[in-house]
Protein backbone atom coordinates (compact mmCIF):
# COMPACT_ATOMS: atom_id res chain seq x y z
CA UNK A 1 0.00 0.00 0.00
CA UNK A 2 1.71 2.90 -1.33
CA UNK A 3 -0.89 5.64 -0.53
CA UNK A 4 -2.62 6.88 2.28
CA UNK A 5 -6.55 5.48 2.90
CA UNK A 6 -9.71 7.67 1.93
CA UNK A 7 -10.83 8.00 5.32
CA UNK A 8 -14.94 7.78 4.46
CA UNK A 9 -16.76 10.14 6.94
CA UNK A 10 -19.17 7.77 9.43
CA UNK A 11 -22.76 9.37 8.24
CA UNK A 12 -22.08 8.17 5.09
CA UNK A 13 -22.16 5.00 6.84
CA UNK A 14 -25.65 5.55 7.70
CA UNK A 15 -26.60 5.74 3.59
CA UNK A 16 -25.26 2.78 2.34
CA UNK A 17 -26.83 0.55 -0.24
CA UNK A 18 -24.58 -2.51 0.09
CA UNK A 19 -22.91 -4.38 2.70
CA UNK A 20 -19.55 -6.25 1.91
CA UNK A 21 -18.82 -8.82 4.93
CA UNK A 22 -15.66 -10.98 6.22
CA UNK A 23 -16.33 -13.72 6.92
CA UNK A 24 -13.89 -15.85 9.58
CA UNK A 25 -14.09 -13.99 12.91
CA UNK A 26 -16.83 -11.07 11.60
CA UNK A 27 -19.99 -14.11 10.59
CA UNK A 28 -18.62 -17.27 11.94
CA UNK A 29 -15.32 -18.25 14.20
CA UNK A 30 -12.78 -19.79 12.76
CA UNK A 31 -10.80 -20.30 15.33
CA UNK A 32 -12.51 -22.29 18.55
CA UNK A 33 -9.61 -24.43 18.69
CA UNK A 34 -6.08 -22.63 18.60
CA UNK A 35 -4.31 -23.48 15.01
CA UNK A 36 -1.12 -24.68 17.04
CA UNK A 37 -3.45 -27.56 18.08
CA UNK A 38 -6.27 -27.33 14.83
CA UNK A 39 -3.45 -28.02 12.00
CA UNK A 40 -1.70 -31.16 13.46
CA UNK A 41 -5.10 -32.59 14.28
CA UNK A 42 -5.75 -31.79 10.70
CA UNK A 43 -2.98 -33.16 9.02
CA UNK A 44 -2.77 -36.04 10.79
CA UNK A 45 -6.52 -37.28 9.24
CA UNK A 46 -5.20 -36.09 5.96
CA UNK A 47 -2.42 -38.29 6.62
CA UNK A 48 -4.05 -41.12 7.82
CA UNK A 49 -6.12 -41.23 4.56
CA UNK A 50 -2.99 -41.23 2.15
CA UNK A 51 -1.46 -44.26 4.10
CA UNK A 52 -4.74 -45.89 3.38
CA UNK A 53 -5.51 -45.10 -0.11
CA UNK A 54 -1.68 -44.84 -1.14
CA UNK A 55 0.69 -48.12 -1.74
CA UNK A 56 3.29 -45.41 -0.08
CA UNK A 57 3.81 -45.06 3.79
CA UNK A 58 5.69 -41.67 3.65
CA UNK A 59 7.30 -40.97 7.66
CA UNK A 60 4.73 -39.11 9.31
CA UNK A 61 7.48 -36.66 10.79
CA UNK A 62 8.97 -35.45 7.28
CA UNK A 63 5.40 -35.44 6.29
CA UNK A 64 4.36 -33.25 8.15
CA UNK A 65 7.59 -30.98 7.97
CA UNK A 66 7.52 -31.12 4.22
CA UNK A 67 3.60 -29.91 4.42
CA UNK A 68 4.55 -26.83 7.05
CA UNK A 69 7.63 -26.15 4.78
CA UNK A 70 5.39 -25.76 1.66
CA UNK A 71 2.34 -24.01 3.72
CA UNK A 72 5.08 -21.10 5.15
CA UNK A 73 6.17 -20.64 1.73
CA UNK A 74 2.64 -20.48 -0.27
CA UNK A 75 1.91 -18.39 2.88
CA UNK A 76 4.67 -15.54 2.56
CA UNK A 77 4.18 -15.12 -0.73
CA UNK A 78 0.16 -14.24 -0.25
CA UNK A 79 1.25 -12.27 2.32
CA UNK A 80 3.80 -10.19 0.09
CA UNK A 81 1.69 -10.07 -3.32
CA UNK A 82 -1.67 -10.52 -2.24
CA UNK A 83 -2.07 -13.60 -4.14
CA UNK A 84 -4.24 -16.30 -2.94
CA UNK A 85 -2.88 -19.99 -3.25
CA UNK A 86 -5.18 -23.12 -2.71
CA UNK A 87 -4.73 -26.10 -0.97
CA UNK A 88 -4.09 -28.28 -3.66
CA UNK A 89 -1.00 -26.12 -4.22
CA UNK A 90 0.46 -27.11 -1.56
CA UNK A 91 -0.83 -30.75 -1.33
CA UNK A 92 0.13 -31.71 -4.74
CA UNK A 93 3.76 -31.12 -4.48
CA UNK A 94 3.69 -32.48 -1.01
CA UNK A 95 2.47 -35.92 -2.95
CA UNK A 96 5.19 -35.32 -5.69
CA UNK A 97 7.60 -34.82 -2.99
CA UNK A 98 6.89 -38.19 -1.91
CA UNK A 99 6.64 -39.71 -4.94
CA UNK A 100 2.67 -40.28 -4.59
CA UNK A 101 0.64 -39.74 -7.71
CA UNK A 102 -1.49 -36.49 -7.27
CA UNK A 103 -4.26 -37.90 -9.00
CA UNK A 104 -7.79 -35.75 -8.41
CA UNK A 105 -9.14 -38.33 -6.40
CA UNK A 106 -5.83 -38.62 -3.87
CA UNK A 107 -5.82 -35.04 -3.64
CA UNK A 108 -9.84 -34.71 -3.25
CA UNK A 109 -9.26 -36.88 -0.70
CA UNK A 110 -6.18 -35.20 1.27
CA UNK A 111 -8.41 -32.18 1.21
CA UNK A 112 -11.88 -33.39 2.73
CA UNK A 113 -9.83 -35.20 5.53
CA UNK A 114 -7.92 -32.43 6.02
CA UNK A 115 -10.23 -29.78 5.99
CA UNK A 116 -13.07 -32.37 8.13
CA UNK A 117 -11.29 -30.89 11.39
CA UNK A 118 -11.48 -27.48 10.86
CA UNK A 119 -15.64 -27.59 9.96
CA UNK A 120 -16.24 -29.46 12.47
CA UNK A 121 -15.44 -26.23 14.94
CA UNK A 122 -16.73 -23.48 13.23
CA UNK A 123 -19.35 -21.69 14.64
CA UNK A 124 -21.92 -18.54 13.88
CA UNK A 125 -21.78 -15.50 16.17
CA UNK A 126 -24.96 -14.90 17.93
CA UNK A 127 -25.85 -12.10 16.04
CA UNK A 128 -25.12 -13.01 12.71
CA UNK A 129 -28.79 -14.41 11.20
CA UNK A 130 -30.91 -11.60 13.32
CA UNK A 131 -28.32 -8.89 11.54
CA UNK A 132 -28.31 -10.41 7.83
CA UNK A 133 -32.32 -10.64 7.94
CA UNK A 134 -32.57 -6.67 9.34
CA UNK A 135 -29.86 -6.08 6.70
CA UNK A 136 -31.92 -7.81 3.90
CA UNK A 137 -35.26 -6.21 5.45
CA UNK A 138 -34.01 -2.94 5.17
CA UNK A 139 -33.09 -3.53 1.49
CA UNK A 140 -29.39 -3.99 1.19
CA UNK A 141 -27.47 -5.50 -0.62
CA UNK A 142 -25.05 -8.20 1.02
CA UNK A 143 -21.87 -9.79 -0.50
CA UNK A 144 -19.16 -11.90 1.45
CA UNK A 145 -15.69 -10.95 0.63
CA UNK A 146 -12.98 -13.64 2.58
CA UNK A 147 -9.38 -14.61 2.49
CA UNK A 148 -8.70 -18.31 2.39
CA UNK A 149 -6.93 -21.09 0.78
CA UNK A 150 -10.29 -22.98 0.72
CA UNK A 151 -12.17 -23.47 -2.19
CA UNK A 152 -15.53 -21.37 -1.86
CA UNK A 153 -17.76 -24.12 -1.79
CA UNK A 154 -17.10 -25.32 1.52
CA UNK A 155 -17.83 -21.72 3.28
CA UNK A 156 -21.21 -21.20 1.51
CA UNK A 157 -21.89 -24.91 2.54
CA UNK A 158 -21.04 -23.67 6.13
CA UNK A 159 -22.93 -20.61 5.76
CA UNK A 160 -26.13 -22.80 4.30
CA UNK A 161 -25.62 -25.30 7.71
CA UNK A 162 -26.07 -22.48 9.91
CA UNK A 163 -29.12 -20.88 8.04
CA UNK A 164 -27.30 -17.62 6.77
CA UNK A 165 -26.72 -18.31 2.70
CA UNK A 166 -30.02 -17.52 1.86
CA UNK A 167 -29.26 -13.85 2.83
CA UNK A 168 -26.25 -13.25 0.75
CA UNK A 169 -26.27 -12.01 -2.95
CA UNK A 170 -22.45 -12.81 -3.91
CA UNK A 171 -19.97 -14.55 -3.00
CA UNK A 172 -15.81 -13.45 -3.17
CA UNK A 173 -13.38 -15.74 -2.25
CA UNK A 174 -9.65 -15.15 -2.88
CA UNK A 175 -9.10 -19.48 -3.71
CA UNK A 176 -11.70 -18.93 -6.18
CA UNK A 177 -9.84 -15.88 -8.05
CA UNK A 178 -6.18 -16.02 -7.09
CA UNK A 179 -6.11 -12.49 -5.49
CA UNK A 180 -6.58 -11.72 -1.73
CA UNK A 181 -7.61 -8.54 -0.05
CA UNK A 182 -6.24 -5.96 0.29
CA UNK A 183 -5.68 -6.12 -3.34
CA UNK A 184 -7.81 -3.46 -4.45
CA UNK A 185 -9.61 -5.74 -7.29
CA UNK A 186 -10.90 -8.26 -4.77
CA UNK A 187 -12.96 -5.62 -3.94
CA UNK A 188 -13.81 -3.78 -7.15
CA UNK A 189 -15.41 -7.66 -8.07
CA UNK A 190 -17.73 -7.43 -4.96
CA UNK A 191 -18.82 -4.52 -6.29
CA UNK A 192 -19.68 -5.83 -9.27
CA UNK A 193 -21.53 -8.62 -7.80
CA UNK A 194 -23.72 -6.39 -6.18
CA UNK A 195 -24.34 -3.57 -8.90
CA UNK A 196 -22.87 -0.86 -6.58
CA UNK A 197 -20.54 1.75 -6.39
CA UNK A 198 -18.11 2.12 -3.94
CA UNK A 199 -19.75 5.35 -2.43
CA UNK A 200 -22.63 3.42 -2.33
CA UNK A 201 -21.75 0.30 -0.01
CA UNK A 202 -19.42 -0.44 3.62
CA UNK A 203 -17.22 -2.53 4.53
CA UNK A 204 -17.00 -4.64 7.93
CA UNK A 205 -14.51 -7.06 9.37
CA UNK A 206 -12.35 -7.79 11.67
CA UNK A 207 -8.70 -7.12 10.24
CA UNK A 208 -7.35 -3.38 9.90
CA UNK A 209 -5.14 -4.18 6.83
CA UNK A 210 -7.90 -6.29 4.94
CA UNK A 211 -11.08 -4.66 6.44
CA UNK A 212 -10.20 -1.38 6.92
CA UNK A 213 -7.13 0.04 4.94
CA UNK A 214 -8.08 -1.58 1.43
CA UNK A 215 -11.32 -1.47 1.30
CA UNK A 216 -10.58 2.82 2.33
CA UNK A 217 -8.08 2.78 -0.39
CA UNK A 218 -10.76 1.62 -2.96
CA UNK A 219 -12.95 4.95 -1.89
CA UNK A 220 -15.33 2.15 0.59
CA UNK A 221 -16.26 3.54 3.86
CA UNK A 222 -15.66 0.46 6.91
CA UNK A 223 -16.55 -0.28 9.83
CA UNK A 224 -13.98 -2.78 11.97
CA UNK A 225 -15.35 -5.18 14.00
CA UNK A 226 -12.89 -5.00 17.11
CA UNK A 227 -12.32 -9.13 18.67
CA UNK A 228 -10.50 -9.64 21.93
CA UNK A 229 -8.56 -12.33 20.21
CA UNK A 230 -7.14 -10.06 17.19
CA UNK A 231 -4.21 -7.87 17.94
CA UNK A 232 -4.73 -4.10 16.83
CA UNK A 233 -2.44 -1.83 16.07
CA UNK A 234 -2.89 1.39 17.64
CA UNK A 235 -3.95 4.84 15.03
CA UNK A 236 -3.30 2.54 12.01
CA UNK A 237 -6.92 2.73 10.91
CA UNK A 238 -9.70 5.71 11.37
CA UNK A 239 -13.39 4.35 11.18
CA UNK A 240 -16.04 3.22 13.39
CA UNK A 241 -15.87 0.67 15.27
CA UNK A 242 -18.27 -2.32 16.89
CA UNK A 243 -17.64 -5.31 19.16
CA UNK A 244 -19.90 -7.73 16.67
CA UNK A 245 -21.45 -7.86 13.33
CA UNK A 246 -25.32 -6.86 15.24
CA UNK A 247 -22.96 -3.51 15.90
CA UNK A 248 -24.26 -2.16 12.57
CA UNK A 249 -28.10 -2.50 13.39
CA UNK A 250 -27.56 0.74 15.55
CA UNK A 251 -25.02 2.40 13.31
CA UNK A 252 -27.15 2.19 10.42
CA UNK A 253 -30.39 2.92 12.26
CA UNK A 254 -32.39 -0.16 11.06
Amino acid sequence: MQKSPVVIPAEIVKNCRGVLLDLGSTLLEYENAPYAELIPQSFKSAYDYIIENSTKTPDYDAFYKAFREILHTFHQRAANEFKEYCFNDIAEPLLVQFRIPPTPELLHGFFEHYYLKITQQVTPYHDSRNTLSRLKAAGLSICIVSNSCFPGKVHRAELARFGLFKYIDGFVFSSDIGIRKPHRDIYSKALRKLGLDADEVVFVGDRQREDVLGPQMSGIAAVLIRRAHRDYEPGLTCCPEVDGVGGLIGLLDL
